[in-house]
């Protein structure tokens, strides 16, 4: 438990992202979506039903992305997406199973307690004010 509370604190904020692994996991990402959606009947189908049913809710966008989207997101995005959501204010950790409960509490206090919140850019606060 120590060292996975450690490596997820600093996964949390020091992820490095790099062009090389960032075009690599695109091209996973756009091929599962072919798989799942784009050569799947029922795949594309609800989709389609979502983006029709769902005109202002978040439920229209695809888990997945929409495939000019994969395809277009930059290093820069990444980054960007990674400062305003990946943070101890968009986290709920879960410990289970057998473990010392004030210990625990100390090391998660120890790992995250130091680490800023999310950073709020105001074109996310103003999308999320308009949905």
């Amino acid at each position: 438990l120590p060292l996975l509370v450690e490596l997820e604190a600093d996964r949390m904020s020091n992820l490095v992202l790099r062009t090389p692994q960032v075009t690599s996991e695109k091209e996973v990402v756009a091929n599962e979506r072919k798989l799942r959606v784009d050569d799947d009947i029922e795949g594309k189908a609800l989709e389609l039903l979502y983006d029709k049913a769902f005109r202002r809710h978040p439920y229209r966008w695809p888990t997945i992305g929409w495939m000019d989207d994969i395809r277009g997101f930059t290093v820069g995005d990444c980054r960007a997406f990674y400062r305003t959501h990946y943070a101890p204010s968009n986290a709920t950790i879960v410990i289970a199973g057998d473990f010392d409960e004030p210990k625990a509490l100390s090391l998660v206090q120890k790992h995250y307690g130091g680490l800023s919140g999310a950073a709020r850019s105001e074109e996310h606060t103003s999308e999320l004010q308009s949905h």
